[in-house]
């Protein structure tokens, strides 16, 4: 039976990059719905928390009226 010796966590990107793909996935949600999420505003929870921007809630203030997070948030995790 083999041993764990260490395990890496990598919770700043220095072994794999996920923002941008983080980026791009929030991108493809928003043009669904014509809208457009600017670098600006989504690098301020890159690599942080969404305590300064949360995506979702940015989201949600400028889709039109009906729109299901929950669908949003099943879209973002596939």
């Amino acid at each position: 039976m083999k041993q764990i010796i260490g395990l890496v966590f990598d919770f700043d990107g220095l072994i794999l990059d996920t923002e941008i793909a983080e980026y791009q996935s929030g991108k493809e949600i928003f043009s669904v719905h014509h809208l457009d999420l600017p670098f600006q505003e989504w690098s301020l929870c890159s690599g942080t928390s969404y305590k300064d921007f949360d995506v979702y809630s940015y989201f949600e203030k400028r889709a039109s009226k009906g729109i299901n997070l929950d669908l949003v948030y099943q879209r973002r995790e596939n």
